[in-house]
């Protein structure tokens, strides 16, 4: 789960983006992962750059083993082994989230 929230933050993706992250998108000469318009909710493709030895990076290297066609934050289902914890992929505010469990009822 702690790469998955890393990923999160630091890629800024959505939740959608982030499972379809493959290591054949991660360039290492530029640093950076190319997601490409047909996995984006705008449909525009963009980069998203990391810095050398950032978490990103660290996280990118241990899970580049298991081949290019292989999911960074998923599986070729393109869902989560584990359900990211609330807050972190969906798009409810935040009040919202919560609003049963802080109101005592």
């Amino acid at each position: 789960m702690r790469d998955r929230i890393i990923g999160a933050l630091d890629t800024g993706c959505r939740r959608g983006e982030m499972l379809k992250i493959q290591n054949k998108y991660v360039d290492w000469r530029h640093r950076w992962i190319r997601l490409l318009k047909e996995h984006s909710k705008t449909e525009v493709a963009r980069v998203i750059p990391f810095e050398p030895a950032s978490r990103l990076e660290k996280l990118l290297r241990r899970r580049a083993f298991l081949g290019l066609e292989a999911y960074v934050f998923g599986d070729a289902t393109l869902s989560l082994r584990e359900e990211l914890p609330i807050g972190v992929g969906d798009s409810a505010p935040v009040g919202q989230r919560h609003r049963a469990d802080t109101t005592g009822k």
